[in-house]
């Protein structure tokens, strides 16, 4: 009996071990029979002009926070010596992305065959709780008692949004930019040019524009936002790289500049304010005090306004011909980008 009993274990026992070694080498099989596991891609490198500037704040914040390297996007940043080579570099594919304000130029790279397009918007002058660009005058200027030989005097960027908007404004008071001493001063000069009554009016964007008020004996005469509401003033622009080669990297960077946006519209939080802070080296209670942009959510671009910007530019002879929407710009980045 004892044999019999000490038999059935040695039974149960050898083939429990048998069942258990069975599912082990089956285990073992199949994972000698998967497919191996693949490598994780090189990034993909994207060259870009990086400025200090509130406009550029949603690219800092998705630099900052990961969001380029999730789409396994490795941001290369480009220093320039001015604005105005961005253009050139941007047609010659020197880089793959620009950032620049609004103005004749970007549309008559498109008119003249240049494989470039604007393909989101950046900064729109829309109405909201500040002024976050605008023409400061010196206290008590009054544009309406100017004499008809009395040439008036205006710092901005006559090719440009901001001199569109000026115009516009200034036909208000029976006068233009065309009657007008125009220069194109940067903003550090502004202050002095107002001072030293060089120049009566000036065109200028935050920080600057908070800081001119702060030196008091100036005031704001015009907020952009009210003159020409939902002017686009920045817009971002792909060269042929991301349009043409790799269209794929182009959404892939939308989608990740857009979580930038999203964060950035979340207002003047520590997290934010700490990012800003970092790449502006602006001190932290100027950037808690001065007006933020309106970036808008889905990085679309406002074409009503654009198309009005074309008919001034165009009734100034500053380009050569109205380009049509479709041609200026590619929407399919940003509606690629708002679906994820």
């Amino acid at each position: 009996m004892l044999s019999d009993h000490y038999n059935t274990q040695m039974y149960y026992y050898l083939h429990k071990y048998a069942r258990v070694l069975s599912i082990l080498l089956l285990l073992v099989l199949l994972a000698a029979c998967a497919p191996p596991v693949a490598e994780p891609a090189d990034p993909d490198r994207v060259k870009a002009v990086l400025l200090p500037y509130l406009a550029f704040a949603p690219l800092f914040i998705a630099e900052e926070e990961g969001y380029f390297q999730d789409r396994n996007i490795e941001m290369e940043y480009i220093q320039l010596s001015s604005g105005q080579e961005a253009l050139p570099a941007l047609l010659q594919g020197d880089i793959d992305i620009n950032m620049p304000t609004l103005n004749a130029g970007v549309i008559n790279a498109v008119a003249r065959g240049g494989r470039t397009q604007i393909v989101g918007s950046i900064v729109r002058f829309d109405n909201n709780d500040c002024v976050y660009s605008g023409l400061i005058g010196r206290q008590g200027f009054d544009l309406s008692s100017k004499t008809a030989d009395e040439q008036l005097r205006v710092a901005t960027n006559p090719a440009g949004t901001e001199g569109f908007y000026t115009d516009v404004w200034l036909n208000g008071y029976s006068d233009s930019l065309g009657d007008a001493k125009i220069e194109d001063l940067p903003p550090p000069a502004l202050a002095e040019a107002l001072a030293g009554n060089a120049m009566d009016l000036v065109h200028t964007s935050e920080p600057w524009l908070t800081r001119l008020l702060d030196g008091g004996d100036v005031e704001l005469l015009a907020a952009a936002k009210d003159v020409i509401p939902g002017l686009e003033f920045a817009v971002i622009m792909y060269g042929p790289d991301l349009l043409v080669e790799r269209p794929d990297v182009g959404r892939r960077f939308m989608a990740a500049y857009l979580q930038g946006v999203k964060q950035f519209n979340e207002g003047k939080t520590a997290r934010n304010l700490d990012i800003l802070q970092k790449y502006t080296e602006l001190d932290r209670d100027l950037l808690e005090r001065i007006c933020w942009p309106t970036i808008p959510a889905d990085g679309a671009l406002n074409t009503e306004t654009v198309m009005t910007f074309q008919q001034w530019a165009l009734d100034r002879n500053l380009i050569d011909a109205i380009v049509p929407v479709e041609e200026l710009y590619d929407a399919s980045y940003v509606e690629w980008a708002a679906e994820q």
